[in-house]
């Protein structure tokens, strides 16, 4: 029996890339993942999924990357779960660890593990045009015969010298150039690095002659790629940036828009709310008497218990000097004379 341990909805895309990606664990803590379509159009990118794994198998050399297996379950994807660091989990301890120079060298690896097959010539065809846009490169590009644009260090699990491709459903069939994923690489580490200063002396961009003219280009094709998937529909972030981020109290809105209040209510509400006023302003009173009341007893009680202390300390003051006098001396001498006899 298995039970699910954690589930994502991509449903904020066109219907035919709504899914759902789930982790399954059974009795004996094995896990799989699987991901299956929110609807009927999403059914054929599913099965398509299957048919990806083949073609990057035999594109990439397992000891560069191994491609997560998986198989056709009922229209759902079924894929291995993987246990281990991601590479963007080994990126981040290094750049916190200050090991710059073994970042680089890790980060001149894995640009050499992705693009070491990129011998074919990029050009543009209407594929990519829908997809990506009609974007204009002012140099030659070397491109992937087949590409997977989202193989970025978080999506890569290192086991042991193992590098292991874990997603894998961003992948195309026709010429994209292998800069544009190693742009989206180095975005997603800076953005998982949040606003550090030391981000921008990391200079990763300039590592690999990418100009700010051909980051515009790749930036532009990455905004054409999310209007793609998105369609018709908006992300949250999306919709942050058009309406902001006022709050509005759930039970306002459903007043506002189920009950619809009346202006006479409203009105009533009003009067009824000044009437709380009142009778609060009068409570009030009643508290401040009560108070004063209260203050001028503890006052009165304080005077007596003053002027009890200062009648001890006199009290005290008149034995000290009479325990000091001839008489009390004389006292002492007729108390030891009567005990001796």
């Amino acid at each position: 029996m298995q039970h699910l341990i954690y589930s994502k909805f991509s449903n904020d895309r066109a219907e035919q890339f709504r899914i759902a990606t789930k982790i399954l664990e059974d009795e004996n803590g094995s896990r799989m993942v699987m991901k299956e379509a929110l609807s009927d159009q999403a059914g054929g990118y599913i099965r398509r999924i299957k048919e990806i794994y083949e073609k990057l198998s035999c594109l990439y050399d397992p000891q560069d990357l191994v491609i997560n297996h998986c198989e056709i379950q009922d229209d759902r994807v079924v894929l291995d779960y993987l246990r281990g660091n991601t590479l963007e989990d080994t990126f981040i301890q290094l750049f916190f660890d200050e090991k710059m120079d073994e970042l680089y060298t890790v980060f001149d690896e894995f640009a050499d593990r992705i693009g070491r097959h990129a011998n074919l010539p990029f050009n543009k065809t209407e594929d990519f045009i829908q997809i990506f846009g009609d974007v204009t490169f002012e140099k030659e590009l070397k491109c992937l015969e087949t590409t997977d644009i989202d193989m970025i260090l978080s999506n890569i699990i290192v086991i042991e010298d193992t590098w292991n491709l874990i997603d894998y459903e961003w992948t195309y069939s026709f010429p994209i150039p292998i800069r544009f994923v190693l742009y989206r690489s180095i975005q997603s580490f800076i953005f998982a690095l949040g606003n550090h200063e030391q981000v921008k002396q990391l200079k990763l961009y300039e590592k690999f002659s990418m100009d700010e003219s051909e980051r515009r280009v790749y930036e532009q094709m990455e905004h054409n790629f999310q209007n793609y998937v998105t369609g018709n529909y908006h992300t949250l972030n999306e919709l942050y940036q058009v309406m902001g981020k006022r709050v509005i109290p759930v039970w306002e809105a459903v007043e506002a828009s189920n009950l619809k209040i009346s202006l006479q209510t409203m009105r009533e509400q009003e009067v009824l709310y000044h009437k709380e006023i009142d009778k609060l302003y009068g409570d009030t009173s009643e508290l401040s008497a009560e108070v004063q009341r209260t203050t001028k007893i503890i006052q009165e009680q304080t005077e007596l218990l003053n002027d009890r202390e200062r009648r001890i300390s006199e009290l005290e003051e008149a034995i000290v000097l009479m325990k000091k006098s001839r008489v009390w001396k004389l006292r002492d001498k007729i108390v030891k004379i009567l005990r001796r006899k």
